[in-house]
């Protein structure tokens, strides 16, 4: 088991002084405080805050993990300049990516260290709701690294609620994620309607016209191998990128 730092120990007395409780949840895992709102809350108190949040991410405890999540979208929720604090996106960006960047060997074969799908998932979720361009560099990190379907349609979602396309980067690496699924034969009628709700949010906000494989990426999922509702979006959004 994995403790927190003297560091994030010290922060969570100094919250206890101030008079934030902490509960103790089912299964020994404590939970963070309730979160002080109003303009009381001090720049100090924030930072002590950010600190038992980074203890909580550095756990091997999903939960834990998951819980920093929860707390994270509190912050998101109350503060209208979240997505512009640089601190806070490292902590998604640790949390979307942590697996990726710390790989362990188990004789000759990679495996991925603290593996959660469901964290990965809710931090993307997460990356939706704090928007910016940061959040978005994270979430295409994300998909140039993340295999797992079920996380990467909520990555596909957020990008598309986020609408940014900085260079085109966002419609050419959902386009190499689909041919990358094309090439293995695997169809997913899911991840192909959130892919085109992507594209779709990001052409409403300005069309991607500098992305040359659009059209490419939008004919492959109007393949008759899609559902119904894949072959009918893409018709959609291709008919938007035609009158444009």
């Amino acid at each position: 088991m994995k403790f927190p730092s003297h560091s994030v120990v010290t922060s969570l007395l100094a919250l206890i002084l101030i008079g934030s409780d902490l509960t103790a949840q089912s299964g020994g895992s404590s939970a963070l405080p309730e979160q002080p709102g109003g303009p009381e809350d001090s720049w100090q108190q924030r930072d002590m805050k950010a600190d038992l949040i980074e203890g909580y991410i550095s756990s091997g405890n999903p939960d834990h993990k998951l819980e920093a999540l929860d707390w994270i979208s509190r912050m998101i929720e109350e503060d209208t300049t979240a997505s512009e604090n640089i601190r806070l996106a490292e902590q998604l960006e640790t949390l979307a990516l942590e697996p990726f960047l710390n790989p362990r060997r188990e004789g000759m074969v990679p495996t991925l260290e603290n593996d959660h799908p469901l964290v990965r998932k809710k931090t993307a979720v997460v990356l939706g709701d704090l928007g910016g361009q940061p959040a978005a560099d994270i979430l295409v990190n994300m998909l140039k690294l993340e295999g797992n379907p079920d996380v990467l349609k909520d990555v596909m979602y957020s990008l598309g609620r986020i609408a940014l396309n900085e260079n085109m980067e966002v419609t050419r690496q959902i386009g190499t994620t689909l041919r990358s699924m094309d090439r293995r034969g695997e169809v997913d009628n899911e991840l192909a309607y959130a892919s085109l709700f992507a594209i779709h949010r990001i052409a409403l906000n300005e069309l991607p016209s500098g992305d040359e494989q659009i059209y490419d990426t939008l004919l492959l999922l109007y393949d008759e191998k899609f559902s119904r509702l894949v072959h009918e979006k893409a018709r959609e959004v291709l008919e938007l990128l035609w009158k444009a």
